[in-house]
């Protein structure tokens, strides 16, 4: 849905474009993407093997900077894989629609991606030897990176112009997926375990 709303006191315009969201335990995704079904089998029954290495962070900290670095570890530099095979088929999501079927379907060492908190993860995690990195970022560099991501983004979400960003509208952009500070405290506490 496309429309357009006055700005108030600047009485700019404003191109809206709205897309609905998946709701899975409380929790908001796009709804481009991932489906609730697989979300639900692929957090409790996909399983993470011994020599899998999983990928956690929240939305815009950072993660395909750490995937790249990853590929090129686990590739032992060789950038030919690197620059043949799409980030999403390297490191896939385990939420993603796409990204569980390719995990289900690659042989092992896995590098695996989520932007899930831990309590949404496969039981599997916690028994695995698996290696978890939990990439962190200062909340202000997410917002920055997360207004910048939605307003160049074919997938747009209402947003106001950069001099007029309100304290509401900047915490709205934390919400997506989860909300940000739970997620970081949640994710650190799992892992200090």
């Amino acid at each position: 849905m496309v429309g357009t709303a006055e700005l108030q006191p600047h009485n700019q315009k404003l191109i809206i474009m709205t897309y609905e969201f998946l709701w899975f335990e409380g929790l908001s995704f796009p709804d481009f993407g991932f489906s609730s079904e697989v979300m639900k089998e692929a957090c409790t029954k996909f399983v993470i093997k011994d020599e899998d290495t999983v990928m956690v962070s929240y939305p815009k900290s950072g993660t395909h900077w750490l995937i790249e670095i990853l590929c090129l570890i686990h590739s032992k530099g060789d950038t030919k894989w690197i620059q043949s095979v799409p980030i999403w088929e390297r490191s896939p999501w385990i939420e993603t629609d796409l990204g569980y079927k390719l995990l289900n379907e690659n042989e092992r060492p896995r590098l695996l991606t989520s932007h899930l908190p831990f309590h949404l993860f496969p039981k599997s995690l916690f028994t695995s030897k698996a290696k978890v990195l939990y990439l962190m970022r200062n909340p202000k560099d997410v917002l920055v990176s997360g207004y910048y991501f939605w307003t160049t983004s074919k997938h747009k979400i209402c947003l106001p112009n950069s001099t007029d960003l309100s304290p509401n509208f900047l915490v709205s952009l934390l919400y997506s997926f989860s909300v940000y500070f739970p997620h970081m405290r949640e994710n650190r506490q799992s892992l200090t375990l």
